[in-house]
Order: C-alpha cells, then sequence, then structure tokens
C-alpha cells in the first residue's frame, strides 16, 4: 500500500485530497503537514504533524516511510512579506525536496501556478514592457523558479 505525505493539509486543496485519498483503496497511510490544524478529522489512516516547511524536517518522511509526496505548501499572498514567501515557497520546497532524497521517496507531485510567469493582466493595464519583466524577475525570486532552487533540483541531484 501506498505511504504519501501531502504539504500544505490544511489548505483547501490539501484537505479536499486528503479526504478524497483516505476513502482509496491501495492507501496505507496518509501523512499531514501544515503550520494550521486541519480543522475536522481526516479518518484513522491520517496522521497530522505540525510542521513549517521552511524549517528543515529531514528525518520525517523516512519515519513514517512515505514514498509518496504531495506538495501543496505555499504562500499565496505575494508582495506582502517577500522573506516570508521565499521562506515558504523557496525554503519550504527546499526542505521537502531534502526530506524525499533522505526517505528515497519515488513519486513527488509538484502543485504549481500560471502566476509564476508573472502578475496576469499587467500589460492590458498598459504597463510598459521593461516593467513587467522586472516584475517577473522580482516574483520570481520567491517562488520554486528562483535559479538557486531550479540548480538544486536537477534530476541527477534526487
Amino acid at each position: 500500500p501506498r505511504r504519501i505525505a501531502v504539504t500544505g493539509a490544511s489548505g483547501y486543496i490539501g484537505s479536499l485530497l486528503i479526504r478524497r485519498l483516505a476513502g482509496c483503496e491501495g492507501i496505507g497511510g496518509i501523512l499531514a503537514l501544515d503550520v494550521r490544524d486541519p480543522g475536522p478529522a481526516f479518518g484513522d489512516c491520517v496522521s497530522f504533524v505540525h510542521q513549517d516547511v521552511s524549517q528543515p524536517f529531514p528525518g520525517l518522511f523516512a519515519e513514517h516511510s512515505i514514498d509518496t509526496v504531495v506538495h501543496l505548501a505555499y504562500e499565496l499572498r505575494q508582495g506582502r512579506n517577500r522573506e516570508a514567501n521565499r521562506r515558504v515557497n523557496v525554503d519550504g520546497t527546499v526542505h521537502t525536496l531534502e526530506a524525499c532524497r533522505r526517505a528515497g521517496v519515488r513519486r513527488i507531485v509538484y502543485l504549481s501556478s500560471t502566476s509564476v510567469y508573472g502578475v496576469p493582466g499587467v500589460m492590458a493595464r498598459g504597463a510598459r514592457a521593461g516593467a513587467v519583466s522586472e516584475m517577473v524577475i522580482e516574483y520570481t525570486d520567491t517562488t520554486c523558479t528562483s535559479p538557486g532552487l531550479t540548480r538544486m533540483i536537477r534530476p541527477d541531484t534526487l
């Protein structure tokens, strides 16, 4: 049976996914990770761990014999606090991938968004092209398209 970890488990998508997976055959257990409590119990096959992905958790997936990780932890409110966004979106992904590497996780699902390509509709509002490029560069420094992270997740490093 598959053992799955879900980061961002208390979010909208994470909580729906866990409830769906909990009812599936072939699931041996689900490890739900988030900084927020999940609210109503997910079910008997789900273990909740209060974990901030911006802090390393190198042995957690190995401890729970995880073979599949769904990484949904992400700070959506870009621009409010760039450093906090970077800690969750970039460092959190680095920590998740490191925990996967240490545990020998064979499958990783990463949810992304078209927002990594920049702010939608900016050109339609008359911004000059240079300003859009600057915004996209600034935005990508706080998302997983950051050059340092891109180098780290090359297939030969996992």
